[in-house]
């Protein structure tokens, strides 16, 4: 089983070469280790406030 495992990690970091760049390289470290970024608790925040600044300048 360890053997199994230690070759799945050698071909996944063979799977990285001079071309990959930090961002890809940290993002599938994170999905890896299992420290994924928290989903928003509100995900459409942002277009929310927007709207609501654009409906509170236009009637002001």
């Amino acid at each position: 089983m360890l053997k199994i495992r230690e070759d799945k990690w050698l071909e996944w970091c063979a799977t990285f070469n001079a071309h990959t760049s930090l961002s890809e390289l940290w993002r599938k470290l994170r999905i890896a280790t299992g420290k994924l970024p928290r989903s928003p608790a509100h995900p459409q925040l942002g277009r929310t406030l927007c709207r609501t600044l654009v409906i509170s300048s236009t009637t002001s």
